[in-house]
């Protein structure tokens, strides 16, 4: 006596091709391996929403922090001596790799520096007005000067009334 029972089950579109197909390699050549369920992988319990936005706010700040210290720095220009091109207040992304000392990487966007280069630095200070160096807008390596280089190396930079001369050349 063979009783014969009928069972209905929902199955999704990924069981009823699994079911049909007889092959024991997937499309790409490879063995077929079990569907493992994602849930049960899953060790401790869930994290929390806050603790996930906790998480990646760490990361974002770690990650500027990084940026911040070796790659861009972010710069407010102090004085109006490139009123031209850059005006007191405004905001620079200075990329502190391009003039980087130390041996060449092929990785690293490096180069020498040229004439007409902007570049930013610390103000040294000025040996000769020690007393302009105690006001709080010139303080001696906290102040970024943002300059346009006009001398090189072996160049003779000489300022005569209103005009700057290079090798005895007029700075054009």
């Amino acid at each position: 006596m063979n009783e014969s029972v009928v069972t209905t089950e929902k199955k999704t579109r990924e069981e009823k091709a699994d079911a049909f197909s007889s092959r024991a390699l997937s499309p790409n050549g490879r063995e077929r391996k079990p569907k493992v369920d994602v849930e049960s992988e899953r060790v401790g319990p869930a994290k929390s929403v806050v603790r996930e936005y906790f998480e990646s706010a760490v990361v974002t700040v770690i990650m500027a922090l990084f940026g911040m210290t070796f790659i861009v720095q972010a710069v407010k220009v102090p004085t109006g001596s490139m009123q031209n091109t850059i005006t007191v207040g405004d905001h620079l992304l200075v990329n502190k790799f391009i003039f980087a000392p130390g041996p060449r990487s092929p990785i690293l966007p490096q180069r020498d520096i040229k004439r007409g280069d902007i570049i930013v630095f610390k103000y040294p200070g000025n040996p000769f007005d020690p007393e302009r160096d105690k006001q709080d807008d010139n303080i001696p390596y906290k102040v970024n000067y943002v300059k346009r280089v006009i001398g090189l190396p072996g160049d003779t930079v000489e300022v005569k009334g209103l005009h700057a001369f290079i090798n005895d050349q007029v700075l054009p």
